[in-house]
């Protein structure tokens, strides 16, 4: 499936999904609008990285976080096809909570922060 120039690889999973949410469009576009170029963005819950996506190809740094390995690969697949495959996205499996705690310890800082809309 093909947006705006981002593209996504559309397949059904076992918990009937498409592998993307398409009324998340508008929030794609807003991110698109808002964020610029350099900015750290931490997207919670992000599945597939619609929303990643969206923001790699204004020039945000990524971190991209889903407790699901084969979602966060399917992110990967997703990023390749649409030629952002060498933008800086950090793609993590991990537990939310657990992932903000230690980040929160570092004295990680994001411009933005993205919660499963």
């Amino acid at each position: 499936m093909t947006w705006e120039n981002l593209k996504f690889h559309i397949r059904p999973t076992n918990f009937k999904h498409t592998g993307l949410f398409p009324e998340q469009a508008s929030n794609w576009k807003y991110l698109r609008e808002t964020l610029k170029p350099g900015m750290k963005v931490l997207n919670l819950f992000g599945y597939t990285g619609g929303a990643t996506l969206a923001a790699a190809s204004v020039g945000c740094e990524v971190t991209h976080l889903d407790a699901s390995k084969p979602v966060v690969t399917w992110t990967r697949e997703n990023l390749e096809l649409s030629g952002l495959g060498d933008k800086k996205v950090r793609l993590i499996v991990d537990d939310a909570a657990k992932f903000v705690a230690r980040e929160v310890r570092r004295g990680n800082v994001y411009d933005a922060v993205l919660m499963d809309p």
